[in-house]
């Protein structure tokens, strides 16, 4: 009985062999690595600014006669914001522009008269001093009509600052301007933020930002969470001494996010 066991295991031995030594079918997928690796994402604070925001401030000093406008309104560009009260610089207008008359006509006499001394010189009806010394008197004259003249330059000029118009297209945020105030030359009048589009900034490592180009992706999510496609626009190429960052700006591709609102930044990180 043990060698009839002994011989089925032998006989069996070969078929088990080769069932052990049989390699086994697995079925394998491939991608390309590039589809498998997920690029970084960098994340940085961010937010939307106006290409301009400027505060408008009294050039003069005179008392505020008129406000045009309100906090909210849209206004267009040289549209008048604030009134002064100019009656002193319309005087000085006036008297500057008497003077020049009267400048204007003592040279015109003093042409007269030198052209007739010229005429009279054929026939030595005068000397040659004389029409010398007309000729001075000319030239004094003219001399005073220039001065005249840019003396009422000058008083024109101080006169339309009484008059505080919109250097561009915008929004009046803020307004300091009552009326019946005393202004003098850098008193704040009236904030303004141009109606146009906005960029975001953002403060970014430097590596990070010389690694941006016009096709990264980046997007702007706000506080609410909504995400705002954009576009890479520039860089500044000087480093923050303070905080060694460099600041970056975003433009909105499509409809933008609100002037003045603040999120985060995400671009995808170069691999």
């Amino acid at each position: 009985m043990r060698m009839r066991w002994t011989f089925w295991i032998l006989a069996c031995a070969p078929a088990l062999l080769w069932a052990q030594t049989t390699p086994t079918t697995v079925a394998v997928d491939w991608q390309p690595l590039g589809e498998l690796l997920v690029p970084s994402t960098d994340r940085a604070a961010a937010e939307v600014l106006p290409r301009q925001r400027s505060q408008l401030a009294a050039e003069t000093s005179a008392r505020v006669a008129a406000v045009s406008v309100e906090v909210g309104q849209r206004v267009d560009a040289d549209t008048l914001l604030v009134r002064l009260d100019g009656r002193d610089a319309e005087l000085r207008v006036a008297a500057t522009r008497a003077a020049l008359q009267a400048a204007e006509a003592s040279a015109n006499l003093a042409q007269v008269r030198l052209d007739k001394a010229r005429r009279l010189i054929e026939n030595d009806y005068v000397s040659a001093d004389e029409v010398k010394e007309r000729e001075a008197i000319l030239a004094g004259e003219l001399a005073t009509v220039a001065m005249r003249r840019s003396d009422l330059d000058l008083a024109r000029r101080e006169l339309s600052r009484a008059q505080l118009k919109a250097p561009f297209a915008g929004w009046v945020i803020e307004r300091q301007a009552q009326v019946g105030q005393w202004v003098a030359p850098g008193s704040p009048l009236l904030t303004l933020v141009e109606d146009g589009p906005v960029e975001v900034s953002a403060q970014l490592d430097p590596v990070a930002a010389s690694a941006l180009r016009p096709d990264s992706h980046a997007d702007y999510i706000d506080e609410r969470g909504r995400r705002w496609p954009l576009r890479w626009l520039r860089s500044a190429p000087v480093i923050d001494p303070a905080t060694r960052q460099v600041e970056a700006r975003f433009g909105f591709v499509g409809e933008s996010a609100a002037a003045g609102s603040s999120g985060r930044l995400e671009w995808q990180a170069e691999s």
